[in-house]
């Protein structure tokens, strides 16, 4: 069974199902038709893929540019990310089959792979494109929002020199000829 269908967008599209006779085909067709008229007319469903709808998140992400409301840069860097990182890992992926165990699986190998920066600008871009996606009906829930949090990797605080280590470095430059021409030790002697 077949029918066209046109979006909010006024594209003429054709939808299609089959079934076991004409009344199942017809049924599936018109779960298709309900699916495609509730995701807002933008022929969204359940098996869209996500590099589907990451396309027309760019899309409207360039339209906030354009109106001043967001930056540029900002904009390159998700477009950078999505087409390195996330389309990749995720772009042929249905909207049905993302679930957040998948999300957090991705997430963490993003972040084994590339580091915490790339990992936490993934979930970003991720979670972007599964908002966008629920806001136009094709997901009942972003699944990145229960996706673990990540957590920043520790840093050694900074701390003082001991005395002892700074009468060493006095020392090393005390001894350095280089370092005496460019008067750095009077310099650190004032510093300290």
């Amino acid at each position: 069974a077949s029918v066209y269908f046109r979006n909010a967008q006024g594209v003429r599209k054709r939808i299609e199902a089959t079934g076991d006779s004409k009344a199942s085909a017809r049924r599936r067709l018109f779960a298709t038709l309900r699916e495609a008229m509730a995701a807002g007319g933008l022929g969204y469903s359940p098996r869209s893929t996500f590099a589907d709808v990451a396309a027309d998140w760019l899309e409207s992400l360039d339209e906030l540019v354009a109106a001043g409301r967001r930056s540029p840069r900002t904009v390159a860097l998700y477009r950078h990310a999505l087409k390195r990182h996330v389309l990749p890992g995720l772009g042929g992926l249905r909207l049905s089959e993302l679930t957040s165990a998948r999300m957090d699986r991705f997430i963490r190998d993003r972040r084994r792979a590339a580091g915490y920066s790339v990992a936490k600008l993934c979930r970003s871009v991720t979670s972007g494109i599964c908002g966008f996606a629920v806001r136009r009906d094709a997901m009942r829930h972003n699944p990145v929002r229960d996706v673990e949090a990540l957590e920043r990797p520790s840093t050694q605080e900074a701390r003082a020199l001991t005395d002892e280590e700074c009468c060493a470095w006095l020392m090393i430059l005390d001894g350095s000829e280089l370092a005496c021409q460019a008067d750095l030790p009077d310099l650190v002697r004032f510093l300290l």
